[in-house]
């Protein structure tokens, strides 16, 4: 695997001026598809869906206002419903959080009835188990792979043997005690690096230092030890480090977003090597727990100041570095490249422990935060992935910073508000309010969508050969990149498919992800290659149209010369398959609006909102008509038509 290009992501952490962010969202060539132009591809995923539940809508939320504003007092919307919507917090201390949930409308609850919750590590397999489709939380069962440092370090080591050592190099050589002593012991005495010793599970700089005796060592632990980099990129003499916010959305397809703002921490010591300074936290660690217990530790008390003090914003980091002549877009890249391999690394152990406890593959998400130290020659250096970044905000910059990316959070994922009508009205809205009707139309009468460039290497997907299940990541998919605002896709993106490739179709052929969904028991020959979910979603990207059928495959256009430039061509190695007689015609089941969310969400750096008017959040429409599976295992039984005074009857009584 080359070195990532400098341009391999259309956007990068960090906000610039509007001339330059102008220039920069076009400075790949590798064009994201917009919403507009997602929305052509939702619509014929919403249409192939025959779910029996029933959608909800969701809470748009907004950032809370710095305290002591006017705004902060007040909520930003409140539900049209009786009962509030509730969250869960359990085994989290962060004032921030609290307010987030009650400024946009909910209530806090110690039941079950809750929306979203927001719970510290070591969750119960129970509590993923009982867990309704429409409720999220904010841990992945099986993330300790990614967050304890021997665990990581374990996924690196395979992942260096498969690809090469070259490309999982940003991880400093480390040893897992005492596990591995004797091997370190010989690397010890045979180099004269210097090496940190770091616990497993620790965070906020607790138990680590700087080795200078093997007496030191504990022997009755289990920690990590790491060579240390002796050569950090320094700002005024400073070392530091930069806190980088990740959220991911699932594993199994893995789908993660970078934000666009995030942290850069100080350490408060001007960095120096000497004998005498080498047990100097000051100088060496970067963490804010241990710095602000310096006597030369500077806060940050002007949000419009954030290159003031120990603790900067990302923007202002770019700006200092391009001023100094360093390559930022060079240097965000590999930093990208980085996170992307290590989510990789671990998305077979996390999707395994996910499917094993039963857990839903739409409930979970995880906002990681990512501490990433850049070293003289622009070499990011990956130094843990803390599970629950600290959300406290002891400064304007912080509260600024975490709120938005709180409110950013909860929009990608979709925090599902109590609200739910009847299934009458809902068939009544499916009926006369049918979004896609009102798309402007050709001189056909056909639909005018966007054009997405097309990655010819990758196979359309069939839509009525995948389960519900399937169909319903995909909806909820789009949304979320409709929605993603102030994140930018991380993975997938157009280029990242085709980059790591190697590994994910690797990973497909040998069964460590979950294939064989564009396979169906109605069809007599495979429709398609066996795809990944990953595959799948990638196709409905950057592939061509999905298909509703394999009957719009049409084997004649692959005839040289063929006029027909619409028809898909039928995969290489696949037979044709005779027409199946039609169903009953498919409707609609739910509302593009509560799926793609609204569009124009401001900027964190724009001006605090005061108190809004209540959002009129559009419901979804659901079809009550039976699943593809249930139409499946009903085969050729006929079927039963309802009376309509009965269905009248059953909707009356919802």
């Amino acid at each position: 695997m080359q070195q990532p290009s400098r341009d391999l992501w259309q956007k990068l952490p960090g906000y610039t001026s509007d001339e330059e962010e102008d220039t920069s969202s076009e400075r790949s060539g590798r064009s994201e598809p917009t919403a507009s132009q997602l929305e052509g591809r939702l619509t014929e995923v919403l249409s192939s869906m025959s779910s029996r539940g029933m959608d909800r809508p969701m809470i748009q939320f907004r950032p809370v206002p710095p305290p002591g504003s006017k705004a902060s007092s007040q909520t930003a919307g409140k539900s049209r419903s009786s009962t509030l919507p509730a969250f869960l917090l359990n085994g989290a201390d962060a004032p921030l959080l609290q307010e987030t949930f009650a400024y946009n409308g909910m209530t806090q609850t110690i039941g079950n009835d809750y929306a979203i919750q927001w719970s510290g590590p070591n969750i119960k397999d129970a509590v993923y188990q009982n867990m309704t489709e429409w409720q999220r939380i904010n841990h992945f069962p099986g993330s300790t792979e990614l967050t304890r440092k021997d665990r990581l370090w374990l996924h690196f080591a395979e992942m260096a043997r498969s690809y090469g050592k070259r490309c999982f190099d940003f991880v400093p050589e480390t040893y897992v005690l005492p596990e591995q002593f004797d091997e370190f012991l010989k690397c010890y005495q045979r180099t004269r690096c210097t090496w940190i010793v770091k616990p497993n599970s620790s965070s906020r700089g607790r138990g680590i230092f700087i080795l200078q005796d093997l007496a030191e060592l504990p022997i009755d632990e289990n920690v990590v030890v790491s060579r240390y980099v002796m050569n950090p990129l320094l700002i005024q003499d400073l070392k530091f480090d930069l806190r980088v916010y990740v959220l991911v959305t699932s594993f199994d397809p893995l789908k993660a977003f970078i934000y666009r703002e995030g942290l850069t921490r100080f350490a408060s010591a001007p960095y120096s090597t000497e004998p005498e300074h080498m047990q100097d936290a000051f100088r060496h660690l970067t963490n804010y727990s241990i710095n602000k217990n310096s006597c030369t530790f500077v806060e940050n008390s002007d949000l419009r100041c954030d290159n003031v003090g120990h603790k900067w914003s990302l923007s202002a980091l770019n700006k200092h570095l391009r001023c100094v002549g360093v390559d930022v877009d060079l240097m965000w890249t590999r930093i990208m490249d980085l996170i992307v391999k290590t989510l990789l690394s671990v998305e077979p152990a996390i999707s395994a422990r996910t499917r094993q406890v039963s857990a839903g593959r739409e409930n979970c998400f995880e906002l990681y935060g990512f501490d990433v130290l850049v070293d003289d020659e622009l070499k990011p250096w990956l130094l843990e992935v803390n599970l629950s970044p600290s959300m406290q905000a002891d400064s304007p910059l912080d509260w600024q910073i975490k709120s938005s990316l709180l409110a950013d959070t909860f929009n990608i994922v979709g925090v599902c508000s109590s609200e739910r009508t009847s299934p009458k009205v809902e068939r009544a809205r499916n009926l006369y309010t049918q979004p896609w009707k009102q798309v402007p139309k050709d001189a056909k009468g056909e639909c005018m969508q966007e054009d997405i460039p097309v990655d010819e290497n990758l196979p359309p997907v069939v839509l009525n050969a995948l389960p519900d299940s399937a169909l319903r990541m995909i909806a909820k998919s789009i949304g979320e990149r409709a929605r993603c605002h102030n994140f930018v896709p991380l993975y997938p993106t157009r280029a990242a498919v085709k980059r790591y490739g190697v590994i994910t179709e690797a990973r497909t052929q040998s069964g460590t992800q979950s294939g064989s969904l564009c396979r169906s028991p109605i069809f007599p020959t495979p429709i398609l290659p066996s795809l990944s979910l990953s595959q799948i979603w990638a196709s409905i990207l950057y592939g061509p149209p999905p298909l509703r059928s394999a009957t719009q495959i049409r084997p004649d256009s692959l005839e040289s010369g063929s006029e027909d430039k619409e028809a898909p061509r039928l995969p290489e190695g696949f037979q044709p398959i005779q027409p199946i007689p039609p169903s009953e015609p498919q409707r609609a089941v739910s509302d593009l609006e509560s799926l793609l969310g609204p569009t124009g969400t401001p900027s964190w750096k724009e001006t605090w909102p005061g108190p809004a008017a209540p959002a009129q959040l559009p419901a979804s429409v659901a079809d009550p008509g039976s699943s593809l599976e249930d139409r499946e295992a009903e085969g050729a039984q006929p079927q039963r038509k309802i009376p309509l005074n009965t269905l009248m009857l059953y909707f009356s009584m919802q």
